[in-house]
């Protein structure tokens, strides 16, 4: 922590700055630059690296950024990705066609085999099965659960979930009780206001009452106006360790 003393000398001026940022509309850029910076910081942390995955699993993995972030911090990991959009994953695939630990499948994830209509969004990570953005188009797609992919990890792996899927995040869940016992940890968006889909506190009673245990907030993304829309919540199986213990 910074000393009383220099807190103090830095206050007043930083004070000024956020207002003439606000009046400027520069602090809604500024917050979206820090909250993509923040994503990088994360995944390169002490913390995050002595976890030491020997699996990442990418639920929601559109074009492939998620994928290339923990690649740079795990160079050895198995990455799984999932995207069902036609157009980001033959980019996921292209930029991911010279990794050896990398596979993905064309599939979206629910609670129930089942075709339902997905909204593809002008901007494609904003696609979803529950909510339509402006200029967005149906397209009817499979979706599969989770669980028929329970073969990919082993409780002996170290299985980390990433999943951004736009408010069908509860759903999948339901649709993967028997693969996220197996796993360890699960790094998922969640709302808490203007919810899409479900809710954080549905994500947390359901992952609570499965024998996990929250650990925090990460990567905040603001509105322009400095409200918050969303977040990661970071979530421990501890269950699991007590079964293998």
């Amino acid at each position: 922590m910074f000393s009383v003393k220099f807190q103090e000398k830095i206050r007043r001026p930083v004070i000024r700055l956020s207002k003439v940022m606000h009046k400027t509309g520069l602090a809604g850029i500024w917050l979206r630059f820090v909250s993509a910076t923040q994503r990088f910081i994360i995944w390169r942390s002490i913390f995050i690296k002595s976890l030491n995955p020997t699996k990442i699993i990418d639920i929601g993995a559109n074009t492939g950024e998620f994928a290339l972030l923990v690649r740079a911090a795990f160079p050895m990991t198995k990455i799984i990705s999932f995207e069902p959009q036609a157009d980001a994953y033959a980019t996921l695939v292209r930029t991911m066609r010279k990794d050896k630990n990398f596979q993905s499948y064309k599939m979206a994830l629910g609670e129930k085999d089942e075709q339902a209509t997905m909204y593809i969004s002008q901007f494609s990570p904003s696609s979803s099965f529950v909510a339509q953005t402006k200029g967005s188009h149906p397209e009817k797609m499979e979706i599969r659960q989770l669980d028929n992919y329970k073969d990919l990890i082993d409780e002996n792996d170290i299985t980390i979930i990433k999943m951004d899927v736009e408010g069908y995040e509860l759903s999948v869940l339901k649709g993967g009780k028997s693969f996220i016992e197996k796993s360890d940890w699960i790094y998922i968006e969640c709302r808490t206001n203007d919810f899409l889909g479900c809710k954080f506190s549905e994500i947390y009673d359901f992952l609570i009452s499965r024998g996990w245990e929250y650990q925090g907030a990460y990567d905040s993304e603001y509105s322009k106006e400095g409200k918050l829309i969303y977040f990661d919540a970071f979530f421990k199986n501890v269950g699991k360790i007590i079964r293998i213990s």
